[in-house]
């Protein structure tokens, strides 16, 4: 990908990618990976071309994704605890999913998997049209190791390999060494803070359970 922005030059740099000049609504870039609650954004934005979604590029031996959901939970502290979970019960429900991820609205990806490869689901009048990406990049998704210290190691990971595209002649495994160092350092803080914390070791790690936006990737036709 660095490659791609100095040495091939057919990605835009950072500085680039900040102007709302280089953007993919703007018709200047061909090719934009996002997650799917963008589809009903540019559905109202986008007016001068054609556009739709593809699956991510990947290797024929490395096939994944990203997948992520969002969570719905309750407080401990909620006054109305049940009350909650009826409400959490009918977000999530066919019926509303039915609405949310559907032809008409395309905010989300259903949860509920039998409706996920439903007719009714699949079945598009307006874009994207190829609604059968979602499913797709589902079934090869990965779970990804969440735990206690994710947000803090990825913000860190995150921040160092930022070098990656602002020092374009730093070397590329240079880089990548000081992130895998900067991360396992971050987890092994963290792990040590949340023992004392509660006073028992962070034994595992807990992983997502329910992908609910798989990342695609739009393309202008």
């Amino acid at each position: 990908m660095r490659d791609m922005v100095y040495r091939d030059k057919v990605c835009p740099s950072p500085a680039l990618a900040a102007s709302s000049l280089i953007a993919f609504e703007s018709g200047n870039v061909g090719m934009y990976m996002d997650f799917a609650g963008l589809a009903s954004r540019y559905r109202d934005i986008i007016h001068d071309f054609d556009w739709d979604i593809a699956p991510t590029p990947s290797d024929a031996d490395n096939i994944y994704t990203m997948v992520k959901g969002n969570e719905v939970v309750v407080t401990a502290q909620s006054r109305h605890p049940q009350e909650s979970w009826e409400w959490i019960k009918y977000l999530t429900g066919a019926e509303s999913e039915r609405y949310i991820c559907g032809d008409a609205y395309r905010r989300s990806v259903p949860t509920q998997l039998s409706l996920l490869r439903s007719p009714e689901y699949l079945h598009a009048t307006q874009r994207p049209f190829h609604i059968d990406v979602f499913v797709d990049l589902i079934d090869r998704g990965r779970s990804l190791p969440i735990d206690e210290t994710w947000f803090t190691w990825t913000t860190t990971a995150h921040r160092s390999m930022d070098r990656l595209f602002l020092e374009n002649t730093t070397n590329t495994a240079t880089i990548l060494r000081s992130v895998a160092r900067a991360a396992d350092d971050e987890i092994t803080h963290e792990r040590e803070r949340y023992a004392r914390y509660t006073n028992r070791p962070l034994v595992g790690a807990a992983t997502t359970t329910q992908p609910s936006q798989p990342a695609g990737v739009a393309h202008a036709e």
